[in-house]
């Protein structure tokens, strides 16, 4: 799962395992950021895809993965675990959009 067992160095400059959400956050930035490279190198240097475009291309990656816990989005893995290759094919093949629409996550309070 995507944020547990993260190789990382501490501040010694030694190899260590960490695991949460804070270790998940930085690999999916860069995924987003392959995409809106590619999109760029796809289109002339021209973004095309929305921040929208960019959210399905991601939920459709994590469930063509095979979600983690139940189909869609689940309070314990999202909508599951995105593979950077699969994700950029999908871009490469204009796979933006899944079908069918996935539910969105619950509104949370604290």
């Amino acid at each position: 799962m995507p944020g547990e067992d993260v190789l990382t160095l501490t501040v010694s400059n030694q190899v260590t395992q960490v695991s949460g959400t804070s270790f998940a956050a930085p690999i999916l930035a860069a995924l987003i950021a392959l995409i809106l490279i590619q999109d760029a190198i796809n289109n002339n240097g021209k973004r095309t895809l929305s921040s929208q475009d960019v959210q399905n291309l991601l939920k459709t990656s994590a469930l063509l993965n095979g979600d983690l816990n139940q189909l869609g989005w689940d309070k314990y893995t999202g909508y599951g675990y995105d593979d950077y290759k699969k994700t950029l094919d999908l871009l490469m093949n204009d796979q933006t959009t899944p079908s069918p629409p996935l539910p969105s996550p619950p509104h949370l309070t604290i």
